[in-house]
């Protein structure tokens, strides 16, 4: 059994270990051993905010600040499932725009899809090519005030692949 104390870091100021995101995404990652983190909507992008680094030895390590586009990432498309279809659809355009040579650009119809089954399920597995990752991500209730948060779970595409029934299981009873 890992015993190690999971790394975390905040870009935020720090948050208690007694708020509820933390104890969720710590108990996510001693029970998964995969990295685990909350993105925050900036404009149009998912920025990493808080992080636990995976417990196993060669997975990804995430990097506090990354910010990832919120139509082609797991994070952002848990967030843009908090807004209607049409502030969606804005960011999506946005997103394609501000890269116009990417190979991950997004088709709005494609995004309004996944968006539709967050909302119905409550979480989104998205898998990235360009990446070879994969994450589990859910919207998490803004407080008045404040941004849109998503936690995350993730780890290589092939070990999402291979474990994505456990994954998927242990995600859902957390969150």
């Amino acid at each position: 059994m890992l015993t190690p104390m999971p790394a975390i870091t905040s870009a935020a100021r720090p948050i208690s270990e007694r708020n509820w995101p933390m104890r969720m995404m710590k108990r996510l990652n001693e029970r998964t051993g995969r990295a685990v983190f909350l993105a925050c909507q900036v404009m149009s992008r998912a920025k990493y905010i808080h992080v636990y680094q995976s417990l196993i030895p060669e997975r990804p390590h995430l990097t506090l600040g990354t910010s990832r586009p919120l139509s082609t990432s797991g994070a952002g498309i848990a967030l843009l499932s908090t807004m209607d279809d049409s502030e969606a659809t804005r960011l999506v355009l946005r997103n394609n725009a501000d890269r116009p040579d990417a190979v991950d650009t997004a088709s709005v119809r494609g995004v309004l899809a996944m968006l539709a089954e967050v909302r119905r399920d409550g979480y989104v597995c998205f898998f990235d090519p360009v990446l070879a990752g994969g994450v589990l991500a859910a919207p998490l209730r803004p407080r008045p005030g404040q941004p849109r948060i998503a936690i995350c779970l993730g780890d290589h595409m092939e070990h999402m692949i291979r474990d994505r029934a456990f994954l998927t299981e242990t995600f859902l009873e957390e969150v």
